[in-house]
């Protein structure tokens, strides 16, 4: 539906450009940002018409034909041409969340400029960032050095390898080379996407490098049956204690996997809450509490979302604490995510919001003991220092004025003393300036960002959320005992 709606967007761009007698035959000249993209740069994008399923195709053929009785005459084109014009809309299109962290695709646009020039990759170094009136911003997620390409992801970093290639094939008609993907996978962070652990020393990752070429989507179905011969007698090895495995076991191991979260998610998606949440605490305790799946297992992080998406809708927001706080923990240190990586900025702000939400909650129940006051108090600390987390990697990747941005900072303000001081704009290092304060309210989100600051100059290369995360932690840490501190001088 969404591919329809913008193909008769894209028409309608067609019909108003001819009229107005809009050409194009390039980019060359084109003022990036000033106006509409001409129609004329779409026609330019390849449709990849042929990599399109068939009946897919049929599908839209017949739509666009019963469509076509309704639009001026003047504004017609045939349903074959209609049909191109969805397979370049499908191909080239990218979706935007919504701006009110509901984590909902909201928008979808095209914009052929964009798509000359920034390549995709699965270690992106820019974001694509739809603004509020329509036009499409590129950000740096970093101190990008110079000469290097700019980069961006199509996909969800926080798949496995084989399936983000599978999915870029599918979609964008092209298998991925990215340096992530053509690391070897013992080498590289995908191989914790899929993990299963050692059974001996539950430690090391067990390693198959299975991947090959393929180019179109029958070669895809072909490689898929052929890899399942090819498994046969083969065996996986530890990374940790060189243990092998049969390859045939370990492919057992993530089907049944696959199958016990997918259950849970169908129930999930149908708001059977009482059945989802059974079947996420029961794939949690086979697969994780048992050490069956490496903790960055893309489907353990998910069944952990899935719990923190319960917990909201139940109305348990410790449950959404408990399992938010895996969730971004275990997504930082995977090293799927860029840092300032506006997925992980999303759920370190929800995160946030929860701490405060449950910090709220205690703060009803009467006659509260000197233990509840202060882990109402350390739940509010924590809560202040991920809320200036997630802004200041919104900051960088999304902008000053973005309205997730403006969101996270107007909630600050009702939380710290002062709002958070955003940097100058530039590089991205600058990005990363504390406020300044000396109050113990504000030492969460100064002793975060300066020593991050400290980190990257010292090191002279960015520094990962899991380090950020650390000095949020040290740094809630000492802000809990300067507010101890502070109460025992005002009792004396």
């Amino acid at each position: 539906m969404d591919v329809v709606r913008l193909t008769l967007a894209l028409l309608a761009k067609r019909h108003l450009d001819k009229a107005d007698e809009v050409e194009a035959s390039g980019p060359e000249g084109f003022e990036f940002g000033s106006k509409p993209s001409p129609y004329a740069l779409f026609e330019d994008m390849p449709a990849h018409r042929e990599q399109h399923d068939k009946g897919w195709i049929t599908a839209i053929q017949s739509t666009f034909k019963e469509l076509m009785k309704h639009l001026p005459e003047d504004a017609r084109v045939s349903p074959g041409e209609a049909t191109n014009i969805a397979c370049r809309a499908n191909s080239e299109s990218h979706l935007f969340l919504d701006t009110f962290d509901r984590g909902y695709n909201e928008v979808i646009g095209v914009f052929p400029l964009s798509s000359m020039y920034f390549n995709h990759s699965c270690d992106p170094n820019c974001v694509y960032v739809g603004l509020p009136d329509g036009r499409l911003e590129i950000r740096t997620l970093y101190d990008v050095p110079k000469g290097a390409e700019l980069s961006v992801s199509y996909v969800d970093l926080l798949q496995p390898r084989e399936q983000r290639r599978r999915q870029l094939l599918l979609t964008r008609h092209f298998w991925c080379k990215c340096r992530r993907c053509s690391m070897p996978l013992s080498k590289s962070e995908d191989r914790f996407m899929d993990g299963i652990l050692c059974r001996k020393c539950r430690r090391g990752v067990m390693i198959f490098e299975e991947t090959k070429e393929v180019s179109d989507i029958d070669e895809l179905m072909r490689d898929i049956e052929a890899l399942n011969n090819e498994i046969q007698g083969k065996s996986a090895m530890c990374e940790s204690c060189a243990t092998e495995m049969p390859v045939t076991e370990l492919v057992d191991v993530l089907k049944g996997a696959i199958e016990a979260y997918g259950s849970a998610f169908i129930a999930l998606r149908e708001r059977r809450n009482a059945d989802a949440k059974a079947g996420f605490d029961e794939f949690l305790k086979k697969y994780d509490q048992k050490q069956v799946l490496h903790p960055y297992n893309s489907y353990l992080i998910n069944a952990y979302i899935g719990l923190m998406q319960l917990g909201q809708m139940m109305d348990e927001p410790a449950l959404s604490l408990t399992s938010g706080r895996q969730v971004v923990d275990r997504m930082s240190k995977s090293g799927a995510l860029s840092p300032n990586s506006p997925e992980l900025a999303r759920y370190q702000a929800m995160l946030g919001r929860l701490y405060i939400s449950v910090a709220k909650k205690k703060e009803e129940i009467p006659r509260q003991t000197p233990a509840t006051k202060g882990l109402i108090r350390r739940y509010r600390i924590d809560g202040k220092g991920w809320i200036e987390l997630a802004y200041n990697a919104r900051y960088v990747a999304l902008g000053q004025s973005h309205p997730l941005t403006v969101q996270l900072q107007q909630l600050s303000q009702t939380l710290l003393p002062r709002p958070p001081q955003a940097a100058t704009p530039g590089p991205v290092a600058e990005a990363a300036n504390s406020s300044g304060s000396n109050s113990a309210d504000a030492a969460v989100a100064e002793s975060s960002l300066e020593a991050a600051k400290k980190a990257k100059a010292k090191e002279n290369k960015k520094p990962t959320i899991a380090q950020l995360q650390q000095t949020v932690k040290a740094a809630a840490a000492a802000a809990a005992a300067a507010n101890g501190n502070n109460e025992e001088k005002q009792q004396e």
